[in-house]
């Protein structure tokens, strides 16, 4: 795993949490306190701007998830004769 795809994997566990919650980028950053412009900077370019654990808390807060829920990976199986770096 490198650290591009876990921040891909992030937000879209995010993204699937806040969808799960029925909350909009705009409702999830008035309950948070996080501006609407990062949230969505954090959904749509987690690879330059990845959540941080305090953002990830208070997501996970309003989403009724936990923290480890939305960092979990999901690891993709290598296909047959190929290394995996």
């Amino acid at each position: 795993m490198n650290t591009l795809e876990y921040s891909k994997q992030v937000a879209e566990n995010v993204s699937k949490a806040l969808d799960g919650a029925n909350l909009s980028v705009s409702a999830a950053a008035e309950k948070t306190g996080i501006p609407r412009t990062t949230l969505s900077r954090h959904l749509n370019h987690p690879e330059t701007a990845p959540f941080d654990v305090i953002e990830l808390s208070r997501i996970a807060s309003i989403t009724r998830k936990t923290v480890s829920s939305l960092t979990r990976f999901k690891a993709t199986p290598a296909l047959a004769g190929k290394e995996v770096a």
